[in-house]
């Protein structure tokens, strides 16, 4: 409901406006559940560093869909526009946290958002 009245908002008084909320749940979705859910260990909220790279990666994807249009496009670096959700992955450096124990709410969760 939130990014409706963001992007009524912005209709309105003829802001930009970057749809971050669909484009992440499009990565998420894309991702699957088991990944996301590693995303989200602690709350379902708050992201792991991969999580928030996927975030990070929607927002300069919604951003550089816009083009020019977008008074952010221009900021936006070349290095930025090769942003990788899963950069950890090549350094080794594991994508979820450590689970814990069988029987916590948090392994028994089977869907997100």
């Amino acid at each position: 409901m939130y990014a409706l009245y963001a992007k009524a908002v912005a209709e309105k008084t003829d802001v930009s406006f970057v749809d971050h909320f669909s484009l992440t749940r499009d990565e998420y979705f894309g991702l699957g559940a088991v990944a996301v859910n590693g995303m989200l260990p602690s709350d379902g909220i708050h992201t792991t560093l991969a999580g928030a790279e996927v975030v990070a990666r929607s927002f300069v994807r919604g951003v550089l869909c816009a083009g020019q249009v977008n008074p952010l496009y221009p900021y936006v670096t070349v290095d930025a526009r090769l942003v990788s959700s899963f950069p950890l992955l090549e350094q080794g450096i594991p994508l979820t946290p450590p689970m814990p124990p069988p029987g916590d709410d948090e392994t028994e969760r089977q869907g997100f958002m």
